[in-house]
């Protein structure tokens, strides 16, 4: 009876286990350069990762909502599209995801003439069912003009995009 007791509780407790639901991924960003695989974890492996949920570069895969957290006080300057973005800076956005930006800029740098950065470029596009929160981060653009700024998020943005 005391065995039987013991096989009861020990399959409760891994029934419960088994239900509970998947965690979010905490990624951490531990590069400011743009691209992918540096051999560490930059934004655009992060948002991948997340995108995808497979592990990229040094970044874990995403799940759940994920946190992506940034360098405080970083400088990421992006340069092109990314791949399944939207002409965004990053892979669209299709699940919940939380940037903490402690301090962090990002900004797109352009001479004038090339269309796949600077006024053209967004910096990410949330598809609908998507959720995207900006904390403490700060979306810049070598634009002069405001007519030229580059939209912070894609059409959906006033659906999706928090900026807290």
């Amino acid at each position: 009876s005391d065995m039987h007791a013991l096989r009861t509780a020990f399959v409760l407790i891994f029934a419960f286990a088994a239900c509970t639901p998947a965690r979010a991924a905490l990624i951490t960003v531990d590069s400011t350069e743009p691209g992918l695989d540096s051999g560490a974890c930059t934004l655009l492996d992060a948002m991948t990762a997340v995108r995808y949920h497979e592990p990229v570069g040094t970044c874990p895969a995403g799940s759940g909502v994920d946190q992506v957290e940034l360098p405080a006080a970083a400088t990421i300057t992006l340069s092109d599209w990314a791949a399944d973005s939207f002409n965004a800076a990053f892979p669209i956005v299709s699940s919940y995801v939380v940037i903490r930006g402690n301090g962090a800029t990002l900004a797109t740098s352009f001479d004038g003439c090339d269309p796949h950065v600077g006024p053209h470029m967004r910096f990410f596009s949330v598809l609908t069912g998507g959720h995207l929160e900006l904390h403490n981060l700060t979306l810049t653009t070598a634009a002069t003009t405001p007519s030229t700024a580059a939209a912070p998020c894609s059409r959906t943005s006033p659906r999706s995009c928090s900026i807290m």
